[in-house]
């Protein structure tokens, strides 16, 4: 998963903050499988412009976690509804699928890891 960003790349990203990264985290994992099923209830209806919305929308939710698979497969599917043409829609919306299943695997690990080493965690043992 060499394109999947590390806890401490993802750690980097949110200036250190572990809690914030916490949240987001498990707000995706939580949010990413609606999301998914607008973006494939919009290739399966054929309405592009509900797949250009809903494909943009996951877009930006992949791009916190700079999970660069998942933002080029997710801006292919916003690009074919912006277009109209949905010919290869359905592979597309299956590659993204994919990368999705992936991140949220990622994050989810990073929810429930406890923290090591680190002061927050130090802090919370002397509570």
């Amino acid at each position: 998963m060499a394109d999947l960003p590390d806890e401490e790349q993802l750690l980097r990203h949110f200036e250190w903050n572990r809690e914030l990264l916490r949240e987001i985290a498990a707000m995706f994992v939580s949010d990413a499988p609606g999301m998914m099923r607008d973006v494939s209830g919009a290739v399966d209806h054929g309405d592009a412009p509900l797949l250009r919305q809903a494909a943009h929308k996951l877009k930006g939710s992949v791009a916190n976690f700079r999970a660069q698979a998942a933002v080029e497969a997710a801006l292919r599917l916003e690009r074919m509804g912006a277009s109209g043409d949905l010919m290869g829609a359905r592979e597309a919306c299956r590659a993204l699928e994919v990368e999705v299943m992936r991140l949220r695997e990622r994050l989810g690990e990073m929810c429930v890891t406890p923290e090591r080493g680190t002061a927050g965690g130090a802090e919370e043992d002397r509570g």
